[in-house]
């Protein structure tokens, strides 16, 4: 398969096409592949939302930005805040559990069977995956959330293949993301509330 401007449709194993991910027309807005609802309550954190906010719709093309900090600190729940409350904006809003290469191509694959249902039929998810890019090689208004990257290597492959669309990351590691994407939002700890007196 080639993807650009060259682009070729992909024959699968078996001699199958689906034809290239361009000719898929973006689905209509509001194709959203989000683990869970945002939680209601959701203090101390206006302040790194609004900031990448502004990080996210500053830039052109692909736009990548990484959200890191300390394990359970809340930059899951920041993404999947960012998500809920931007959705609007996009055709296509999908996560990624990002964990290990093998979790990211099964994100990706989830999102092509639900972008061409055809592809699940007679794709390997590899293959399915692969598709998944090249959708969003040839599309825009979409965001991707990978979430919980352990390590840059892990996504820096599709990162140098997007030229579109918005990704966010979200990570413990705090060091690299520079080199790779628009810019690194640090998320720390959120100072103990004052204790009200009995």
């Amino acid at each position: 398969m080639q993807t650009g401007n060259n682009a070729r449709a992909q024959v699968l194993s078996g001699g199958v096409s689906l034809g290239t991910p361009g000719e898929i027309p973006a689905p209509p807005a509001g194709l959203v592949g989000l683990p869970k609802p945002a939680r209601r309550v959701f203090v101390g954190r206006a302040d790194p939302l609004d900031e990448l906010d502004e990080l996210v719709r500053a830039g052109a093309g692909v736009v990548a930005q990484a959200v890191h900090g300390l394990g359970g600190v809340g930059k899951t729940e920041l993404a999947l805040q960012y998500a809920h409350r931007h959705y609007d904006r996009y055709r296509v809003v999908w996560w990624v559990a990002a964990e290990t290469p093998e979790t990211v191509e099964a994100g990706l694959a989830q999102l092509a069977f639900r972008l061409h249902p055809g592809v699940q039929v007679i794709a390997t998810q590899t293959e399915a995956a692969t598709w998944a890019v090249g959708w969003l090689q040839s599309h825009d208004g979409w965001l991707l959330v990978l979430d919980n990257v352990e390590h840059r290597r892990q996504v820096e492959p599709l990162l140098g293949q997007l030229s579109r669309g918005h990704v966010l990351i979200t990570t413990r590691r705090d060091v690299g993301w520079e080199d790779i994407t628009d810019g690194c939002l640090r998320l720390d700890v959120l100072p103990p509330r004052p204790r009200s007196p009995c």
